[in-house]
């Protein structure tokens, strides 16, 4: 039986802590992880089928592509970590376990593209 990512401790995210998930920042890796992800989902069920992990690379590289899209003109605000509320972020499951709640795809969907803060930009 698999599990999901989870921990039998309670935990609160850090507000000063800045955590960047670069699973969508290499296109041409992306496309492939997807590829392989999609094949494992249908051969073996893994992943939920409301995740990435069915989708393909045509599909998930034109989702990136619509997060990242701007008009013409329009400057890209930079991240605040204040505007995120991480109050109700990390919740008890059962069994004593606690998971972060939120599924990626459709946080990507609404929320808006914001800049990296210029002191993180040495680190790539």
């Amino acid at each position: 039986m698999r599990h999901k990512s989870r921990i039998k401790a309670p935990f609160a995210i850090d507000p000063d802590v800045l955590l960047l998930h670069l699973k969508y920042y290499d296109v041409t890796v992306l496309r492939a992880v997807s590829e392989h992800r999609r094949a494992m989902h249908e051969t073996d069920s893994r992943g939920s089928p409301h995740s990435a992990w069915p989708l393909g690379p045509e599909a998930l590289t034109s989702r990136l592509l619509s997060w990242v899209e701007t008009p013409d003109g329009h400057d890209i605000p930079e991240f605040d970590a204040a505007e995120v509320d991480l109050t109700d972020i990390v919740r008890p499951k059962a069994k004593g376990f606690y998971r972060t709640h939120g599924p990626q795809l459709p946080a990507m969907d609404k929320n808006p593209l914001r800049r990296l803060p210029e002191r993180f930009l040495e680190a790539f």
